[in-house]
């Protein structure tokens, strides 16, 4: 797997599960999350990330890492990030790409680091 070949495998806990189960786990586990890669349902983006706040799940310093931001998109998550609240408690870069597989197809990427106070 990509894990094996980065050498992370033994740092690193893959959950595949709806948002709320994974997050319900980790909370009554109480465990934080240091990295999270939301490449899901584009609309469940802003709301799961929103959740996951609420929940208290974000580790200081976390990276949330958002795929196909541009295509097929997830707007509102992007317009939180950059300049909605937040622009506040994320630093966040936008990274130009194209769609996986189709490179004439322009997409984004966004890379935020989450702000604890």
């Amino acid at each position: 797997s990509l894990y094996d070949q980065a050498g992370v495998r033994e740092q690193i806990s893959m959950k595949t599960d709806y948002s709320y189960n994974v997050f319900q786990e980790l909370k009554d586990q109480q465990k934080k999350i240091d990295f999270l890669f939301i490449d899901h349902v584009k609309q469940l983006y802003l709301s799961d990330l929103k959740l996951a706040l609420e929940m208290d799940l974000l580790a200081p310093g976390c990276v949330v890492v958002a795929d196909n931001i541009l295509a097929p998109g997830a707007p509102d998550y992007k317009e939180y990030m950059l300049t909605g609240e937040g622009s506040q408690i994320f630093q966040t870069e936008v990274h130009r790409l194209h769609v996986e597989y189709w490179r004439s197809f322009p997409d984004e990427v966004t890379v935020s680091k989450y702000r604890a106070d």
